[in-house]
């Protein structure tokens, strides 16, 4: 029969086996036996990665694949899992006991670590000059076969691209109406990621500058995932009263030049980042 276990004849002797241990247990001979017919599984790194990040923390899971030869399940037991990060220990997470490995399958044991940034660079300064951070795996794991449990020691270090504040820049505004009843004018902001891996980007708030002159408040929507070293840009449009308005904005508007500013946040997941942009900038049409 295609497929079926019984073709091998490592597999008869090994389920065979498993019944008379059962049967007749305490039987040293036997389960001498056993475990010479047992394969021992075997568990390989597989990677590391990052997810949840933030301009003030990040989660980074080292993912490890226990491969299982024997066409006998087996399962989790237990786990020793320890994560430094430029030598400070940080909380970590573990697979949940019992995971299951198939007979003859694979299965990978995601390691998740929840890493706060405040804690391991207690200044700004220091964490703003960090291209890396390192960070060491070490541990046990255990897994529960028909000969016991057997442990697996964990060790691994690398180094993972501490996250940037994204560039934030003004492009020229652009007149998209000039009226004596209403002009509007459009600023670009343009959102430029610094990190090879992608941002969620919640939105900006806070508020634009002509001249000095406070002339309209910043609210954009979610502005969703940002690729690694992409940009994007967000216009603003606003309203102007080129009657009442402050002359400096007026002659800006009319096709001059001035500084416009932005004083604002922006945030990713949970936590933000303070804005303050100021450039010279003239007025397209």
């Amino acid at each position: 029969m295609p497929g079926s276990i019984y073709r091998h004849p490592m597999t008869r002797r090994l389920t065979g086996l498993l019944a008379l241990l059962i049967i007749v247990p305490g039987c040293a001979e036997l389960t001498q036996v056993l475990q010479a017919a047992f394969q021992k599984p075997r568990l390989t790194f597989k990677t590391a990665r990052l997810s949840n990040v933030a301009f003030d923390s990040l989660t980074l899971d080292t993912v490890w694949l226990l491969e299982n030869p024997n066409a006998i399940g087996i399962s989790l037991a237990r786990s020793d899992y320890k994560l430094s990060i430029e030598g400070k220990q940080v909380v970590a997470g573990a697979p949940p006991h019992g995971l299951n490995i198939p007979a003859g399958g694979t299965t990978e044991l995601v390691f998740p670590a929840s890493i706060k940034f405040a804690d391991l660079f207690p200044l700004a300064s220091d964490l703003a000059n960090r291209e890396f951070a390192k960070y060491r795996v070490e541990g046990v794991v255990g897994v529960q076969t028909p000969i016991g449990v057997l442990d697996f020691p964990l060790s691994y270090e690398n180094q993972f691209e501490v996250p940037k504040v994204p560039k934030v820049e003004l492009q020229p505004p652009r007149i998209t109406k000039l009226s004596f009843q209403g002009t509007t004018v459009e600023f670009p902001i343009a959102i430029t990621n610094k990190n090879s891996f992608a941002l969620p980007l919640s939105g900006v708030t806070g508020a634009l500058s002509v001249a000095g002159h406070e002339v309209g408040k910043v609210n954009t929507p979610d502005l969703g995932r940002l690729e690694g070293k992409g940009t994007r840009v967000v216009s603003i449009p606003l309203q102007f009263d080129l009657i009442n308005g402050a002359s400096a904005v007026v002659a800006a508007v009319q096709g001059g030049t001035a500084n416009v500013g932005l004083s604002a946040k922006l945030q990713a997941g949970n936590s933000s980042v303070p804005i303050d942009v100021s450039q010279v900038l003239k007025f397209v049409r």
